[in-house]
């Protein structure tokens, strides 16, 4: 990234070029289930937030991260057997397809639990 971004939208026009469309649909696959959220940049990454944190996301060299916490991890488990995840993120390689679905429910699920990262 070149200029610390303060939107999502400069935060996207800032990764390289081939990044860009796939982290479009990343932004769009959550504002899709969070209509009602504040959307910006919290930590230095794609944020959105009401009452709560509810996700972020990030781009990386090889994969995407998405931010949903520990409980979401653990809920999802099963459907994240594929991916590799860490304390509160999980890793989307950018060589294999993307579930935009897992995004939109992981994203809901944090939505109506309260649970966040």
């Amino acid at each position: 990234m070149t200029d610390k971004p303060t939107t999502i939208e400069q935060y996207i026009e800032n990764l390289v070029p081939e990044r860009q469309e796939l982290m479009t649909q990343v932004d769009q696959a959550i504002s899709e289930v969070l209509p009602q959220a504040t959307r910006g940049i919290k930590w230095s990454m794609p944020s959105y937030w009401g009452h709560h944190n509810i996700m972020h996301f990030s781009a990386h060299k090889n994969h995407f991260s998405l931010y949903p916490g520990v409980e979401a991890i653990i809920h999802f488990e099963e459907r994240l057997k594929d991916y590799k995840t860490t304390k509160g993120a999980i890793q989307f390689p950018y060589n294999q397809q993307v579930d935009f679905d897992l995004i939109r429910d992981v994203t809901r699920w944090c939505h109506e639990t309260g649970n966040h990262h």
